[in-house]
């Protein structure tokens, strides 16, 4: 069930029509390249996402405490139904030194402001749209490869632990449904 699951997701989300349709404004190799910048280790960039005021915020903003990131899109189905599960989680580590965010893909902010807005899911909600000159942007991007095309695309949901400090800790964590997720955010917690 769990790898049915998985390979769910990996099917509706993993390429979207904008991935495939836009040209791309990296070739390969630079979208590889940038891939490393994200590597589990690695300090986490310092790129921007706004919350639904226009403020810019950076994963220094929260520095000192651990930090759960759900990379998502309104077009995502599984990202939709993970929502939940990610919220109950935020609501289950409340009293923790642990924040977690939500952090948009979509295109179009104003659409992703009313779509959090209407559904109430302001708290913890942020978005940094398709910028691939983003610095966190390549936590979404996936190899991928099938018949006739090879190459990296957008990919949602994708989930990402960060460290108290700035580290990398879990850049493909499991999805927030699966207690997995649970435990490990205990055992980061810990240490």
């Amino acid at each position: 069930m769990k790898n049915i699951f998985i390979l769910a997701i990996l099917i509706c989300c993993m390429i979207s029509e904008q991935a495939l349709s836009q040209s791309v404004p990296k070739d390969l190799e630079e979208k590889i390249a940038s891939m490393t910048t994200v590597e589990n280790g690695k300090t986490v960039p310092l790129g921007y996402f706004i919350n639904n005021i226009g403020e810019k915020y950076s994963f220094g903003d929260f520095q000192g405490k651990l930090i759960v990131v759900d990379f998502w899109a309104s077009w995502c189905g599984p990202c939709i139904q993970q929502t939940p599960y990610f919220e109950a989680l935020s609501k289950r580590f409340a009293e923790d030194e642990v924040v977690f965010l939500k952090i948009s893909i979509d295109e179009q902010q104003s659409f992703w402001q009313k779509y959090i807005s209407d559904r109430n899911w302001v708290k913890g909600s942020y978005w940094m749209g398709t910028d691939e000159q983003n610095p966190i942007y390549p936590f979404v991007y996936t190899e991928y490869e099938e018949k006739n095309f090879k190459g990296i695309v957008t990919a949602v949901p994708r989930y990402v632990i960060i460290s108290k400090d700035g580290t990398i800790l879990n850049n493909q964590a499991i999805h927030p449904s699966h207690p997995r997720l649970q435990r490990e955010i205990k055992n980061y917690l810990k240490n």
